[in-house]
């Protein structure tokens, strides 16, 4: 699942404004080091981590935020939406509320994060509002109305026509409808952009399949497993894709 997703980099760790230069750094030093266990995909180490740092600040809205994108990465939702739920009141700030809606969503928890991306959205003080409209659209595709979905990710992809996560959604929505061909063109432009993600090849792979050209879904997924600096787990998974492809009759 392909979920909006923003670490709460910006936020200050120092939420009172009394502590001192030191307690800051000391802050920010942890925060890094949970955010580099997130980005490196270990999650249950920056959980282990963020509960020692939540015991002595309870109230800190990163760490909260933190905690619940990590909840997320855990496939828990429920605990992710209790730890941005209680960053968002006490903070009040739009990148949690986003993440906030992503866990709503994951949760199934539809008509309340409609609600929250609403709100957001009415606020108009989110610069990157095309993150709400692809939430919106997540929403809308949850509940298979289709054509509400396609209209947010379209306003999604006016803000940004770069967003490679609703380039891959709308794409997938398209192959879902047998719209191969739009399927295929919002799938490689998805690729453009994230050149170093799995997922988007795989759905473009699966899309050039079921329109008919096994070569060409043959043919992506071996330049992408031929890139240099790719992860061994991006490589494995393609690896694994093109022998499910080269099978299928």
């Amino acid at each position: 699942m392909i979920l909006s997703l923003i670490l709460v980099l910006s936020l200050v760790a120092c939420q009172t404004g009394k502590r001192t230069e030191t307690d800051k750094k000391i802050l920010a030093s942890q925060r890094g080091i949970v955010v580099n266990y997130l980005n490196s995909g270990h999650p249950a180490q920056a959980h282990e981590e963020l509960r020692k740092l939540l015991r002595e600040h309870p109230d800190n809205t990163t760490f909260l935020g933190l905690m619940g994108v990590t909840q997320l990465a855990l496939n828990n939702p429920n605990k992710a939406v209790y730890y941005l739920d209680r960053g968002y009141r006490l903070g009040d700030d739009e990148a949690l509320g986003l993440n906030l809606s992503s866990a709503l969503i994951a949760g199934g928890q539809l008509v309340r994060a409609e609600s929250l991306l609403r709100e957001l959205l009415a606020g108009k003080s989110y610069l990157k509002s095309e993150r709400i409209y692809h939430n919106l659209g997540l929403v809308f595709q949850k509940r298979n109305d289709y054509r509400r979905a396609e209209h947010y990710y379209r306003l999604a992809l006016a803000e940004n026509p770069s967003y490679y996560l609703t380039l891959t959604k709308i794409g997938l929505l398209y192959k879902k409808q047998r719209r191969y061909r739009l399927a295929i063109f919002h799938l490689k432009r998805a690729t453009n952009f994230c050149r170093k993600c799995f997922e988007p090849i795989k759905h473009l792979s699966e899309a050039y399949l079921l329109n008919g050209n096994q070569q060409q879904a043959l043919a992506v997924v071996n330049r992408f497993s031929k890139q240099r600096g790719l992860k061994r787990r991006e490589y494995q998974l393609a690896i694994k894709q093109y022998r499910l492809l080269a099978n299928r009759r």
